[in-house]
């Protein structure tokens, strides 16, 4: 990767695969603009798997919870000449943390690792592997709590201006774009997604009674129309649940305890 004819085929190959085409289009489809950022150059490819996975794990797909418990393999491969020689900054980020006070959604940061020393000449490098880079908050692991919608989970890889960042304080209501207002550059992501199921329910308890030392959440279901990167809505989330319980009502009044359908005779 040293010689500029290799990056240069290396990023043709990227494109020309769909690689390129196929995580942009997971992207804007998901929501990722503009709900975390307002735009997206990246250049590098980068991929990741798990210990359960067969080989990479596809972009902007549904994952296991328990799958993440401990951190994926984050390879990335820097391509782009203006981006050699740089300090990067790795961020997993939801995107739809339930927020209490507001009623809303919020950014909750999993990981934050700075100073990755990264060039096209050190070939694919494991973003999570110890001694690169300089952990500042560890791995917590995803937990989708009962009753929320979809969760995206981002992987972004940062290029730091020429100062430092400022390092967050802890992982709630984070805000990537506070970084990229501060000079960042995304020069690569990626992202899953992942959401609460009762085959995951056991996992997702008593990890969440490991990491935060209290029992998990469990938040009203959210309403059907409710995707990622729409606010939580107490009056929309009330209409939905009385909609629901007369709907409910409704089979109860028509349908007998075996299936069959009551008819009222004249």
């Amino acid at each position: 990767m040293d010689r500029p004819v290799m990056r240069h085929l290396a990023q043709k190959k990227w494109e020309k695969e769909g690689g390129l085409d196929r995580l942009m289009q997971r992207v804007e489809q998901m929501g990722v603009v503009p709900d975390l950022v307002g735009g997206i150059r990246g250049s590098a490819p980068i991929t990741f798997s798990t210990s359960t996975s067969e080989g990479e794990v596809e972009p902007g797909s549904f994952q296991l919870p328990s799958s993440f418990a401990q951190p994926p393999k984050l390879n990335v491969q820097i391509l782009n000449d203006n981006a050699s020689k740089g300090l990067y900054t790795l961020l997993v980020v939801d995107a739809d943390a339930p927020n209490y006070e507001t009623q809303s959604y919020a950014q909750r940061l999993h990981y934050y690792k700075s100073d990755i020393s990264l060039d096209y000449t050190t070939g694919e490098q494991d973003l999570f592997a110890s001694g690169v880079g300089k952990e500042v908050l560890g791995w917590e692991a995803p937990l989708p709590p009962r009753g929320t919608a979809v969760h995206r989970y981002v992987f972004l890889l940062l290029r730091q201006p020429s100062t430092s960042f400022t390092a967050p304080s802890d992982r709630t209501d984070f805000d990537v774009r506070s970084l990229i207002e501060q000079g960042a550059e995304i020069t690569a992501l990626t992202l899953f997604r992942s959401k609460w199921t009762k085959e995951e329910n056991t996992y997702i308890e008593e990890k969440y009674r490991e990491v935060h030392g209290v029992e998990v959440p469990v938040f009203e279901k959210a309403p059907k129309e409710l995707r990622y990167g729409m606010p939580l809505n107490k009056k929309s989330m009330e209409r939905e649940r009385i909609r629901e319980e007369a709907w409910e009502q409704a089979l109860r009044d028509t349908v007998g305890e075996n299936g069959e359908v009551k008819v009222e005779r004249a």
